[in-house]
């Protein structure tokens, strides 16, 4: 797992979008998100759901940061390419945060599975932002 997917916050047409909840502003900045990379020999340590194929479309519309990958066994969502482009500009720019909200639940998910390594390294800021869909 690697923070290499973002959600380009100053896109103005953005369908979700993230604010300061002290001030409302909508601070200029890509908001990161976790995500799998292919590697020769690499596993992936999880947890499967069971989706409905009706619902697979709306999961698809919700990720749009990712694009749906047949495993194999099970479908994973990995980086659009250029999300994880902007993700890195990002990181490498110091213009890329983490909402804490989606940190901790991560944290949370790591905790409760027995045998997860722990959540990988934050190469960014971890802020509070409150996520608006428009």
């Amino acid at each position: 797992m690697t923070w290499n997917v973002c959600t380009d916050n100053t896109a103005p047409d953005r369908r979700v979008s993230y604010e300061d909840p002290v001030d409302g502003t909508r601070p200029q900045i890509q908001v990161l998100f976790l995500t799998v990379e292919r590697a020769p020999a690499a596993v992936a340590e999880g947890v499967t759901f069971f989706v409905p194929a009706a619902e697979l479309r709306a999961l698809d519309a919700r990720e749009g940061n990712y694009v749906r990958t047949d495993t194999g066994d099970a479908w994973t969502y990995v980086a659009k390419p250029a999300s994880a482009a902007r993700a890195r500009r990002a990181i490498k720019e110091g213009t890329a945060r983490i909402r804490r909200d989606y940190y901790d639940a991560v944290a949370a998910a790591y905790r409760f599975h027995s045998g997860m390594p722990s959540v990988p390294e934050a190469p960014a800021p971890i802020v509070t932002l409150r996520r608006v869909r428009h």
